[in-house]
């Protein structure tokens, strides 16, 4: 089965503009619509349905929220792809994607009935469709009342199968948002004063995924922080991320504010030693529980194991956590194209924690590292 069997009568202009600005091939999203129906033969699906987010992003092109108002694309594995929304929206999302056809609802209309007339009215006979996972519950009723005699399915797989494989404008996207947010966590350091609280130094990241943690409160995996105040001799800990054209860095660095203490070098370094020796073990054809494992017996070896409370990473993209998840049980082998986090972390209650984390592409022959993969602690001295 090839792609040519499946010809999209869809614009073939070279670029389209989303709703924050940015421009994208939109060549992309028609590669992605004629290689997501073919997953859909394999699957034995005749329709794909996706209300807002990132996946309905992924083949659409479209940024836009999820609301009470029905809005999806839908894939039939016969004929061209096409969209139903509010009419007032229609405008504002045919700027924004490569699809053409659109079947626009008015206030006063049932946009479940409409659907449900476009459907019968195509000669495919009612059989199978997968719905996107994150689809509302009501939606999903909606959907199964008035599509009656139709088969549901999960269309989970479909969708993790194509986005845990990056493409090269993909990883290039990545690229670009961990060298900001790499930059960003500089910029933040060198801000650092006795007195301040943490919410004081998050403003100094840009974005809104941001953790900033001193003294204690980094023992706290996923603390937000807040009002505690930086004292000689905290540790200071910093998970950010940013985006760029919708794809997202994954970055923790773990400093020290004063000269520096033999407990936290200690710690700090095994978990190094930890985070190596995962990007090392990772590659394609390893499964992700190797991968952790790696990080895993570095620590329990040095006796910390029971403070290390979390799975070693996960993977990148349109959402900041996504498959494949590097953890105890998870077979899924490694391939290249994927895009994963490596982030050990030991975390001592009522003292400190450590985690370092990088984001790591894996390549045909190995991996490579997209942040700085720092071999010591930043220290900054006042």
């Amino acid at each position: 089965m090839t792609s040519e069997q499946f010809p999209l009568l869809i614009t073939d202009h070279c670029l389209l503009l989303t709703a924050k600005g940015v421009f994208m091939e939109k060549k992309v999203f028609i590669k992605r619509i004629e290689e997501f129906k073919i997953l859909m033969v394999k699957n034995s699906l005749d329709y794909c349905i996706a209300t807002p987010g990132t996946n309905f992003y992924y083949l659409s092109g479209i940024d836009t929220f999820r609301m009470e108002r029905l809005i999806a694309v839908i894939i039939p594995i016969k004929g061209e792809p096409f969209i139903i929304c509010p009419s007032f929206e229609e405008e504002r999302l045919r700027k924004e994607t490569c699809i053409n056809n659109f079947y626009p609802w008015k206030e006063d209309e049932n946009p479940y009935e409409i659907l449900e007339k476009i459907i019968k009215s195509r000669s495919m006979k009612y059989s199978c469709t997968g719905i996107e996972p994150t689809t509302h519950f009501e939606t999903f009723v909606k959907l199964k009342d008035h599509l009656t005699g139709m088969e549901f399915k999960d269309g989970s797989s479909l969708f993790s199968t194509m986005r845990r494989k990056k493409t090269e404008e993909e990883i290039e996207a990545l690229k670009k948002a961990v060298d900001i947010t790499e930059k960003n966590i500089d910029y933040a350091l060198s801000h650092l004063k006795p007195g301040m609280k943490e919410e004081e130094l998050k403003k100094y990241l840009t974005g809104d995924e941001k953790l900033v943690q001193f003294g204690e409160t980094s023992s706290y995996p996923h603390s937000e922080g807040g009002k505690n105040i930086l004292q000689k001799n905290d540790v200071v800990l910093i998970d950010k991320g940013d985006m760029w054209e919708k794809y997202h860095s994954d970055i923790t660095r773990t400093a020290y504010f004063g000269k520096g203490d033999e407990d936290f070098f200690k710690i700090w370094h095994i978990v190094r030693e930890a985070r190596d020796r995962a990007i090392e073990k990772a590659g394609p054809g390893i499964p992700c529980e190797v991968v952790d494992k790696s990080a895993r017996d570095v620590i329990e070896r040095e006796g910390y194991g029971e403070y290390f409370t979390h799975r070693t990473g996960h993977g990148l993209g349109l959402d900041i956590h996504e498959m494949p998840y590097l953890v105890k049980g998870n077979m899924d082998l490694l391939e290249p194209g994927n895009v994963i986090t490596i982030e050990p972390g030991i975390y001592l209650p009522g003292k400190f924690g450590v985690r370092i984390e990088e984001d790591v592409v894996i390549t045909r022959n190995g991996r490579e590292v997209l942040s700085r993969q720092p071999q010591k602690p930043d220290i900054i001295e006042d």
